[in-house]
């Protein structure tokens, strides 16, 4: 049970990774997030804490969204 939550949540994380690592290689540099965004998600996915929402900060400052894929 623990083995198979442990490599869910670092799925979750890759793919929160994988999908912040797109937004900062448009090609387009209006599109994509701020350096200031890029440290507070960084520091936030590399954080222990469950309670940090990266998708609604993303939301509310840039057209980034590290919940969703496309």
């Amino acid at each position: 049970m623990i083995v198979h939550m442990l490599k869910k949540l670092s799925q979750v994380f890759a793919l929160q990774m994988a999908t912040f690592a797109k937004a900062c290689t448009q090609e387009n540099p209006q599109l994509r997030p701020t350096m200031r965004l890029e440290v507070v998600v960084l520091t936030a996915l590399s954080s222990t804490e469950d309670d940090w929402d990266i998708g609604s900060f993303c939301k509310a400052h840039s057209s980034v969204s590290l919940v969703s894929v496309r």
